[in-house]
């Protein structure tokens, strides 16, 4: 089998497996951290065999680039698999991202590809407003909002465009496919901002997406068996869209699965009194409780603690009433 064939395999189990994670399914982790090593064994595997079979094969520009992504799955599985530091790993996969997208954007500007050049761009911008979340800094709120709302507006864009290219080629049914595709992406993103943020109607707008995508594929399956010059002419541009598909799509499955606690590990790791008490305080100015005052007092307390690095190392819960006096302690200094 060609590797790129048995890299699409894994990563789909890959994305299974994590899921069956979420679910509760503690003993998938082995096949988890499996298939992760498979995937990157495939890849140097692909890599040095590119010399016999180019059309292939993984050049060095992609072998860099699935190696630097693998650095966000790792941290994506420890913290699903519950391992202490998982967070500092997923922020120093979004720093990593977030400068090769820019510097990635602006080689692409100045090859004057302006749409590519745009949607990196922008990506880096999410990353950034994410990198912020999950390292506590200000300003993450409206680099996030910002960053997805421009990307769905660029789809829609790249959309019309290629629908504009295969109307003048009697092409209609593929330029449909291929902005619903997009409009679909739109969705997925707003979806995800939504889960991110809390919001309500975020698993609704996943899921109208999902049963979106089953339209799309139907229709991708119908338009790629047929033999046809022009959709091997756009061979390319098809495949980058199927792998923002599958991309955007794995994420939307893992939010879609996981629950608010489960995401919040990204920001606090394995501390889960810590994870408990951001809930708590949370769903409590929600619904105006009438303990909310304690619990965002608690919160206050073990949050400082944490920022400060006065957590410690290793440890997965520390008492209130201690992360109030190492709190205050702190101050009085």
């Amino acid at each position: 089998m060609k590797p790129k064939r048995i890299e699409f395999v894994l990563f789909v189990i890959l994305v299974l497996s994590i899921s069956l994670r979420l679910l509760g399914y503690s003993w998938i982790d082995f096949i988890i951290y499996l298939n992760y090593f498979g995937l990157i064994s495939i890849w140097v595997i692909g890599y040095l065999k590119r010399k016999t079979n180019i059309q292939y094969t993984f050049d060095k520009h992609e072998l860099n680039e699935r190696l630097i992504i693998s650095i966000f799955v790792l941290g994506l599985i420890l913290t699903t698999t519950e391992t202490n530091y998982s967070d500092l790993l997923v922020a120093l996969g979004l720093a990593i991202l977030f400068i090769t997208c820019i510097i990635k954007g602006i080689q692409k500007l100045m090859k004057k590809d302006l749409l590519t050049s745009f949607e990196l761009l922008i990506i880096s911008v999410i990353f950034l407003g994410y990198f912020l979340r999950f390292r506590f800094f200000s300003g993450s709120f409206p680099l996030r909002v910002l960053g997805i709302t421009l990307l769905v507006c660029l789809y829609i864009v790249m959309g019309i465009n290629f629908i504009i290219q295969s109307s003048k080629n009697k092409k209609t049914i593929l330029g449909l496919s291929v902005i619903f595709a997009y409009l679909n992406l739109g969705i997925y993103l707003a979806g995800i901002l939504f889960d991110t943020m809390f919001w309500p109607w975020a698993k609704t707008l996943l899921c109208i997406a999902l049963i979106g995508s089953i339209l799309i594929i139907t229709l991708f399956i119908f338009q790629f068996f047929r033999k046809d010059e022009y959709i091997n002419i756009q061979r390319h541009q098809l495949n980058n869209l199927l792998k923002r598909f599958i991309l955007i799509f794995s994420i939307s499955v893992f939010l879609g699965i996981s629950t608010p606690k489960q995401y919040l590990r990204f920001c606090f790791g394995n501390r889960p009194q810590l994870i408990d008490s951001y809930y708590n305080c949370q769903l409590n100015n929600e619904m105006e409780n009438v303990t909310r005052r304690i619990n965002c007092e608690e919160f206050k307390h073990l949050n400082e603690v944490f920022i400060l690095g006065l957590y410690p190392d290793g440890e997965k819960e520390i008492y209130p009433d201690l992360a109030k006096k190492i709190y205050e302690k702190h101050h009085k200094q």
